[in-house]
């Protein structure tokens, strides 16, 4: 019979407050943004990265047959169940790398320096000029007579201080010696001539553009099937009425880079799996593997080297 799982759910204020540890593997929704998280046995919630990976929400179970539907070819349809919960929207693909810059063109030869000119001598400094004579020193002037003493007794007045004789003349000052002429300059040297710039190197071709990732390659496949490189980030449809298992092969046979996500979906009526060559461990919700109906796809996402989780519309 099949069972119908039901993922742990909350608001994100009651995530963020409460803070729990979810067990290895199992998945935490928050119901007001439609995103979720994987727990690892260890971390809190809020330590915790959101996964970028959506998942397709578990079918609802066919409603109970009507008690009237009368027995015939096809019976009347009971009312249809509850909506599974939407998974969260995939991630979108990596963007293409850049393509590589081209080659910068070399620099051009730099111009040969002209030569620097000769300096020319220095003209010859001029002849001083003679010092001038120096004028004839004035005559003294005449002294004023001295004042008569006074009669012995009570001092008498002082007599009347002379005037100042007349200070004589100033000598002429001598004629200032005529300036020596001044040496020739000499003549500057020519400047060199700039060398010639050199060629600019061409410009280099513009990379090509990066491939368009955004979108996912579908990988159809009509029976049983291992994993390629080229399935990471893609999808695998195995289509078959027959029984069919996709394997994860070991590392040392396709080396899968930590983090690498593949989608698988059962296109077929008949049975689909998820199995691990030996050496690979398979992490999902009660040990389910294999894929619900037809149409139901699951999530493979590597943890580490050979260790990958497995989630979706499973079923023992």
């Amino acid at each position: 019979m099949a069972f119908r799982v039901q993922i742990r759910r909350d608001t994100t204020l009651n995530w963020t407050t409460n803070d729990p540890i979810l067990l290895d593997g199992e998945f935490g929704y928050e119901t007001d943004t439609g995103r979720y998280k994987i727990g690892n046995g260890v971390d809190v919630w809020s330590d915790l990265i959101y996964s970028l990976v959506g998942i397709t929400g578990p079918t609802g179970g066919t409603g109970a047959t009507g008690a009237t539907g009368l027995t015939g070819p096809t019976g009347i349809t009971g009312p249809t169940g509850s909506q599974g919960i939407q998974g969260p929207t995939g991630l979108t693909g990596p963007t293409g790398s850049t393509g590589i810059t081209g080659n910068t063109g070399p620099t051009g030869f730099q111009g040969i320096q002209g030569s620097t000119g000769e300096t020319g001598p220095t003209g010859f400094q001029g002849i001083q000029g003679s010092t001038g004579e120096t004028g004839p020193t004035g005559s003294q002037g005449i002294q004023g007579p001295t004042g008569e003493t006074g009669s012995t007794g009570s001092t008498g007045e002082t007599g009347p201080t002379g005037s100042q004789g007349i200070q004589g003349p100033t000598g002429e000052t001598g004629p200032t010696g005529s300036q020596g002429f001044q040496g020739i300059q000499g003549i500057t040297g020519n400047i060199g001539p700039t060398g010639s710039q050199g060629n600019q190197g061409p410009t280099g071709g513009t990379g090509p553009s990066g491939a368009d990732t955004s979108l996912l390659s579908v990988n159809s496949q009509s029976s049983n099937y291992i994993l390629q490189i080229t399935d990471k980030g893609n999808l695998v449809e195995i289509s078959s009425s027959s029984n069919s298992s996709v394997t994860v092969p070991l590392d040392s046979s396709v080396s899968f880079p930590i983090g690498s996500q593949i989608l698988v979906v059962r296109g077929g009526t008949g049975d689909l799996g998820i199995t691990g060559s030996a050496g690979v461990t398979l992490n999902s919700s009660q040990n389910y593997f294999n894929l619900n109906y037809q149409y139901s796809a699951s999530m493979l996402v590597k943890k580490g080297t050979n260790i990958w989780y497995v989630f979706g519309d499973l079923k023992a």
